[in-house]
Parts: C-alpha cells; structure tokens; sequence
C-alpha cells in the first residue's frame, strides 16, 4: 500500500512538474512571438516625420542662405547637417574651425556657447533666417534688426530667447513656430 501512495504522489509530482514546464514554454513562447513592446532607450528616439521634414528644411534654407553663399565665396565654408534631433554647423575659416550644435527639443532650436562671438553672431543670424524662411517670413531686413536688437539686449524678441545658465555658459533658443518679432506691451496683453 505503501508502494502505491508513493506512486501516486509521485505521479501527481510529474503531473505537475510537465504542467508548469508546459505553462513555462507557453509563456515564452508569448513573449517571444507575440509580446511587441519594444524597450526604448533616449538614443533610439526617433523624431516624428513632419518634425524631421521641418529640420530638413530648416538646414536646407541654412545652407542655402546668401549669408552662407557669400561666405563660401570668401573660402568660408559654414555648412549645416542634421543628425537626429540636431542641426549641427560647421564654420571653417583657414586655421579656424567652429561647431554649433542647435538641439530641437519642443518647437526650440537650443545652443549653449560659452562665449559669444562675431562668428556665433553670424550663425545665429542665418539660423535665424532659416527657420524663418521656412514661415514665409522673408523680410530680411526686418529679421536683421530683430536679430542685432537680441544679441545686443537692446530689445526681447518674441521666438528668440537666451539664459545664462552657468558663470560662462549661454543658452540660445529659436522658436521655429513663431515669426519673430519685437516683445511690447501690446504683444503681453495677446498672448
């Protein structure tokens, strides 16, 4: 009798035993067919395509820009490329060589320089007039005033805006959604 109590418990121990193995390959078996979630990690963040097309465009207009082209013509190269979810510039001039990187982040074109210069200055401007080109905003003359005002801090300018962040290092944003335009007391009471 003995005999048969020990069988059974050890049938009924296998029976388990082969129920959760198979409960186990069924799970797996899930999860490796039909469980999609994918696990993103911030370097796999892919831009939106109409966020993409704009940043293509953006750096088109930049590389096109006449400011650009006469450079080139004085053996300046000022070139930009995107990369992700940045345009980066290069400026080479003889034996100076510059890199801007203007990250997108939430309609913002963002740089940070740790010190202002007549180089930056011209990047910035043909940014600038990039991202407006790209609103239909061709005044340049108008663009050009706004744009001496801000790096001046004569004036705020509406779409343009920068922050010292730490003793020596400067943020620059260009709000590539806005038409830029001079900060009154007016334009408060709008928006």
């Amino acid at each position: 009798m003995k005999n048969n109590k020990e069988k059974k418990k050890s049938t009924i121990g296998l029976w388990l035993l082969l129920i959760v193995l198979l409960a186990t390959a069924a799970g797996l078996t899930y999860l490796k067919y039909f469980y999609n979630e994918k696990i993103y990690y911030p370097e796999d963040i892919k831009l939106n395509s109409e966020i993409e097309e704009q940043l293509n465009e953006i750096t088109n207009n930049f590389n096109k820009d006449t400011l650009t082209l006469e450079k080139l013509k004085e053996n300046i190269v000022i070139e930009a490329k995107l990369q992700n979810d940045t345009i980066v510039v290069n400026y080479k001039e003889k034996n100076i060589t510059k890199e801007y990187n203007y990250k997108y982040n939430n309609n913002l074109l963002e740089t940070e320089i740790d010190e202002e210069t007549e180089i930056f200055n011209q990047i910035f401007k043909i940014m600038v007039y990039a991202t407006q080109k790209r609103l239909k905003n061709e005044k340049r003359e108008e663009i050009d005033k706004y744009v001496n005002d801000f790096l001046n801090n004569e004036n705020e300018i509406e779409g343009l805006y920068k922050e010292m962040v730490e003793a020596n290092i400067i943020t620059y944003n260009i709000e590539i959604t806005k038409i830029i335009k001079p900060i009154t007391e007016e334009n408060d009471l709008e928006g």
